[in-house]
């Protein structure tokens, strides 16, 4: 009788499958669907009303933290799981706040950390977050199932032995703008400090690199053009990772390739054309460029 309460207790019957470093608890759920049942994660969320309410997340972790795992493993869900602020249009992963629009624009995964072990790294959704610094690949585009519900249901495989380590970037890797980003949430080691970006929110990181990185990529402009290079973001960080001398030899060789050799003497704000506008919170960041 005890048996059949403590079953009853929870909306899956097997979960042979366990989370792994860097998975959220929606990708978890759809595995542990995949599992255990003949439908879709959506509608198995839906059969127990788990998608009511302004934050479907917050119940999805509810409903998988029931389950019999490690504490390790919990923790790993809480961590890893964005919540959604439908108030701020903006998420929270690992305590760094992200404007809606830089985060799960586009299903992207890396064929290389998916073969080693078949679950989807929530760092993937990241906007910019081009290439894998692992082995150093571009991440594969999936479609994008659009719905109303901001849900990410993702699902690579069933992830047999779970990772419990963090990745183990590649020397190129730890200076790359996505091994940055893993840095800085407490994902990577090895990585090198970037005195420009340290005193900045992880929000205002990622909209100064592509900021910066977009400007530096395009020609001189009065209007914001719209961003067409992959690179764009990894420009940025190039000239925002190092010290001030950097930063500003990166706008000096902007300045070389866009404006007459005549004018080189006298640069104004009016060269830098739109970028002479650009809005940052007040800080180190914008006080140096």
């Amino acid at each position: 009788m005890s048996h059949d309460v403590f079953r009853s207790a929870r909306i899956f019957s097997h979960w042979r499958v366990r989370p792994s470093f860097g998975e959220s608890a929606t990708t978890y759920f759809a595995s542990l669907v995949a599992e255990t049942e003949d439908c879709t994660p959506r509608s198995y969320a839906q059969r127990f009303g788990l998608l009511s309410g302004p934050n479907p997340s917050e119940r999805i972790l509810s409903e998988v933290l029931r389950l019999p795992i490690t504490p390790e493993q919990k923790a790993g869900l809480v961590r890893w799981t964005p919540m959604r602020s439908q108030a701020e249009q903006a998420w929270t992963l690992c305590g760094h706040r992200i404007a809606g629009k830089r985060f799960g624009q586009l299903d992207r995964m890396c064929p290389v950390c998916v073969k080693e072990a078949a679950y989807h790294r929530v760092w993937w959704d990241l906007q910019d977050f081009e290439t894998c610094p692992v082995p150093d690949l571009p991440l594969d585009r999936m479609q994008k199932e659009r719905n109303s519900d901001y849900m990410r249901w993702t699902f690579h495989g069933l992830c047999r032995k779970p990772l419990a380590d963090p990745p183990r970037l590649s020397r190129k890797g730890t200076e790359s703008f996505e091994g940055y980003l893993l840095h800085r949430l407490g994902a990577a080691e090895g990585v090198a400090g970037c005195p420009l970006l340290e005193d900045q929110p992880l929000d205002g990181v990622m909209k100064a690199v592509r900021d910066v990185g977009r400007f530096l990529s395009s020609p001189r402009s009065e209007t914001r053009q719209p961003s067409t290079r992959p690179d764009a973001a990894a420009k940025g960080f190039a000239a925002l990772s190092g010290d001030a001398r950097r930063l500003e030899d990166a706008f000096s060789d902007w300045l070389v390739a866009n404006v007459p050799p005549q004018e080189l003497g006298h640069v104004t704000f009016d060269h830098f054309g739109y970028f002479r506008h650009w809005r940052m919170p007040e800080g180190k960041l914008k006080d140096t460029v």
